[in-house]
């Protein structure tokens, strides 16, 4: 398991390298769009992969009206429900 998890962390530092600026990325505004599209949803589900909290922001509120929220990892840790 540890092994794997510093196999992820090595992952996580490369792809940093390729990385756009939040600002110049398209997805980045075309997900601020749609979770102001689902916040409005009345009693969803939500489930969160890749949910384990890496970087201190931890999403749970972000969903106001939903009824359940569950988070998904492959790694254990904080914010996470279930992990694979």
């Amino acid at each position: 398991m540890r092994n794997l998890q510093l196999g992820f962390r090595l992952a996580n530092q490369y792809l940093k390298l390729f990385q756009k600026s939040p600002e110049k990325d398209p997805l980045t505004k075309h997900n601020a769009e749609a979770t102001e599209i689902l916040r409005k949803i009345e009693n969803a589900s939500v489930l969160e992969i890749g949910s384990r909290d890496v970087s201190g922001n931890i999403d749970r509120g972000r969903f106001p009206n939903a009824a359940e929220y569950v988070g998904f990892d492959v790694l254990d840790g904080d914010n996470v429900d279930y992990c694979w």
